[in-house]
């Protein structure tokens, strides 16, 4: 029987988790559109896979989509079947990832170490902004996170108990993972597991073969491979040479994009993703020489595997350590336990408890700062002051700490960072709409005879108007189409592409934003043909 019996069980959980669960994951899910670019293509490649009826190959704008796997697109186009083409529909299963991963970390910790380390754990993912922002993204790394986890956990519980049915499970697990972005689910999962069994060296292959890798091969094959064969065969090997080479291989090896830097990038990414409380992870890293091999040292093992991973990558960007939170929150949390315990607070206890309580009380000047300096987003600068909300819970945080009451300055902490996640997502953020180019933009373009692209532009448009935007990369080519296009077509471009557009046409500027998060700026012209 594959499905554990334990897990036929029902889960216990505190009365108050699951509405958290709810409101962390669900709240906003649907309030701003589509714009951010890998979310435009995301949801708009499930869109046209869900319109042709084609479950294999994924298209972007007409053409092969060879960035990942289906998973998310399969998520959504479910999605899209109940909800139609809209926000939510796109983002809905990114948000129950959230809910399998917090429901993983927190059943798995219960039964190694009970509720109060589950509970910590679910908190320390859940509290900061980024794990909420990831799972409210129409993008594949919050399926990645969640069946990764599932996976790592689910094999460790099988290789504790020697229990076959968690080892397939989590060999299910790894193999629905590499659906999501690839086989580097496979690479991150195999470094986490060297580590923890190279720490018990002595009995290292006795370790490995306990896990049934060869098993594992054939059921992970079973899973992923069938799709990789199909997408294979049906794009006549394009989707195999563009997924494989250039955006694993490649992006591995060469800075893409810009989006290169430091080593250093993913643990400090790793530390900050889990605000307020990811401070004390070097501590609860530390502190695992003196534990025996048990979950925190998977936990730590898998986060320490996938942060040097990706610190080797010539690639960095935020979203990449990812995977690797729901450990070191494990980490973190039986660390903190300690104080459940009524043990006292050490030197870097109050270390990390200060750079903490700074961050929360410097929310508002970096909400001025960040919004003065924004092109953008400059004109919400004067509602800066409503960050002001979290200064009342760093106030408390600080004078129950300095009384020695420690659990209750970490529940300062705590419900001043779930207060600043609550006033983002369900106020703050959906101010951003209004500066929104691609909603900007669409009723000009839609309103036009006609209009094509010159040059790259935001895929949100791709999703906004739901077909194929005709787009050039010659300004021979677009004179040649704007020859036969009715008078006042238009011609969606950016500010970089403007010295090569055609100057012997009459071409007006009507429309010009900065792109929100982005760095292009985008231009609209408007054709005037004469007779």
């Amino acid at each position: 029987m594959l499905l554990p019996h334990a897990l036929e069980r029902p889960l216990s959980l505190p009365a108050w988790l699951l509405p958290f669960f709810g409101l962390v994951l669900l709240l906003g899910l649907g309030a701003f559109p589509i714009y951010i670019v890998d979310e435009a293509r995301n949801a708009q490649a499930a869109w046209e896979m869900y319109r042709e009826g084609s479950w294999i190959v994924p298209t972007f704008n007409g053409g092969v989509r060879t960035d990942k796997p289906p998973l998310h697109y399969y998520a959504m186009i479910l999605a899209y079947q109940a909800l139609g083409k809209t926000a939510l529909a796109a983002r809905l299963g990114s948000a129950l990832c959230g809910f399998l991963t917090a429901f993983t970390l927190y059943y798995f910790t219960q039964k190694t170490y009970g509720k109060t380390s589950a509970t910590l754990t679910v908190l320390v993912y859940l509290l900061g902004f980024y794990v909420p922002l990831q799972f409210h993204l129409a993008t594949p790394d919050a399926y990645l996170a969640a069946f990764f986890t599932l996976g790592m956990l689910a094999l460790h519980q099988g290789f504790q108990d020697r229990d076959r049915s968690y080892l397939y499970l989590g060999y299910v697990a790894l193999g629905v993972a590499t659906l999501t972005k690839g086989p580097v689910a496979l690479v991150l999962a195999a470094l986490g597991w060297g580590i923890y069994c190279l720490a018990d060296w002595q009995h290292f292959l006795r370790n490995v073969l306990r896990l049934r890798p060869l098993e594992g091969l054939v059921i992970v094959s079973l899973v992923a491979l069938p799709w990789f064969m199909a997408v294979h065969f049906a794009t006549d090997g394009l989707f195999t040479e563009g997924f494989f080479l250039e955006h694993n291989l490649a992006r591995f090896s060469h800075t893409k994009e810009g989006h290169g830097g430091s080593p250093l990038l993913i643990p400090a990414f790793v530390l900050l993703a889990l605000l307020p409380f990811g401070f004390w992870l070097p501590r609860g890293l530390w502190a695992l020489r003196e534990r025996d091999k048990g979950l925190a040292w998977l936990a730590g093992a898998t986060a320490i595997g996938v942060a040097l991973f990706f610190a080797m990558s010539k690639t960095k960007l935020p979203s990449y350590p990812f995977p690797a939170l729901g450990f070191a929150a494990i980490v973190i949390a039986t660390w903190l336990r300690r104080f459940w315990q009524g043990r006292g607070a050490r030197r870097s206890d109050h270390w990390a408890f200060a750079l903490a309580v700074l961050v929360l009380a410097s929310v508002p000047v970096a909400a001025y700062l960040g919004l003065r300096q924004d092109r953008v987003l400059r004109a919400l600068t004067p509602l800066w002051w409503q960050f002001t909300l979290v200064l009342p819970f760093a106030l408390y945080a600080i004078w129950q700490w300095s009384r020695r009451r420690f659990t209750r300055g970490l529940a300062g902490l705590a419900l001043g960072f779930y207060a600043l996640q609550i006033f983002l997502f369900a106020s703050f953020l959906p101010r951003f709409n209004a500066f929104n180019q691609v909603a900007a933009a669409t009723p000009l373009l839609a309103s036009a005879p006609d209009f094509c692209a010159f040059g790259r532009f935001a895929p949100a448009y791709v999703f906004a108007f739901d077909g194929p935007i005709v787009r050039y990369e010659d300004a021979a080519e677009l004179a040649e189409w704007l020859a036969t296009a009715p008078d006042g077509a238009l011609v969606l471009t950016a500010e970089r592409y403007l010295p090569s557009l055609p100057s012997d046409l009459d071409l007006r500027e009507v429309f010009r934003q900065k792109d929100l998060f982005e760095y292009p700026t985008t231009v609209i012209y408007r054709y005037y043909a004469h007779e």
